[in-house]
């Protein structure tokens, strides 16, 4: 099992469909939606169900990054973050997206295919995947 990132133009998705009684937790976002960071804070707060945040008044990255590799909330064995029109995603802070795709590549993705069994007890690898669509 890999966990990935998939670039892909709007015509190629179609050949990945996925059946949600194949036990997956699918999160859709519109990057034309996400502008700037709290935007997408915001979002993944609402859409991956994660605990609220501290202050209530804004998101902080490392309790994104740890609730990110928690989960235990959602039951589905595989994940899917899939990010339409992603060449609209972040448009006002750039440096901001590319952090954000260099933590699923080095951060969220590994933790999920290996790194789970080494940290958590008992932990489980699951497929956790993350498509860009445009």
């Amino acid at each position: 099992m890999k966990n990935q990132i998939y670039y892909l133009a709007r015509n190629e998705y179609s050949n990945f469909i996925f059946n949600c009684k194949d036990n997956y937790y699918i999160v859709e976002i519109d990057g034309k939606d996400i502008n700037e960071k709290e935007d997408f804070f915001k979002i993944m707060w609402e859409k991956f169900k994660l605990p609220m945040y501290e202050n209530q008044t804004r998101f902080s990255w490392d309790s994104y990054l740890d609730w990110m590799r928690d989960l235990t909330w959602i039951k589905e064995d595989k994940i899917v973050l899939i990010i339409y029109n992603y060449n609209n995603f972040m448009n006002k802070e750039q440096n901001i997206k590319r952090e954000i795709i260099d933590d699923y590549e080095s951060c969220i993705l590994p933790f999920w295919e290996k790194d789970v069994k080494k940290i958590v007890v008992d932990g489980k690898p699951r497929r956790f995947n993350v498509y860009l669509i445009d």
